[in-house]
């Protein structure tokens, strides 16, 4: 979080609105309040001759769309996900990997005396393809976090 916060207070520190930064820190609703602030921008801009009426009624309705998409995105991120889904697919993984070396065993010793040797990389490869999956979708229940670790840890994961 401290490394969203930084890049953030960057681009405001580049655009020379540093005290957006800071009031935009103070609110609950961080995306609502620039999205406002946009709003007054685009009234001032108007006042000062920059942009038209029908300039200002265009961009002023974009800015309410996103305001309606920013909506539809709390409600996704609100809306609750049992903890069962989470906890059985985590079990049933860790149950297939841990029988998984049982099944292969067999099947690569019909290749021959050091087939069976063969069942150590392709259990820690097929597993690791299912882990990585349980891991997306982990992920995939809390999709606004600002996780900047994420794809890190998906790719990297261990079983």
């Amino acid at each position: 979080m401290e490394q969203f916060e930084a890049g953030v207070k960057k681009i405001f520190a580049d655009i020379g609105r540093l005290e957006y930064f800071d009031m935009m820190m103070k609110r609950s609703n961080i995306a609502n309040h620039l999205l406002k602030k946009q709003i007054h921008e685009l009234g001032q801009l108007k006042k000062k001759g920059f942009i038209d009426e029908y300039e200002h009624s265009d961009l002023v309705r974009q800015i309410v769309e996103l305001v309606n998409f920013q909506g539809g995105c709390e409600r996704i991120k609100n809306t609750p996900l049992y903890r069962q889904f989470s906890v059985f697919s985590r079990i049933f993984v860790v149950l297939f990997i841990v029988l998984l070396p049982f099944g292969l065993v067999n099947e690569m010793a019909k290749i021959g005396s050091y087939g069976v040797w063969l069942t150590v990389p392709f259990s820690m490869l097929i597993s690791w393809v299912f882990y990585t999956m349980e891991q997306i979708g982990e992920f995939s229940e809390n999709p606004f976090d600002n996780s900047i670790m994420m794809c890190h840890s998906i790719l990297f994961a261990r079983p």
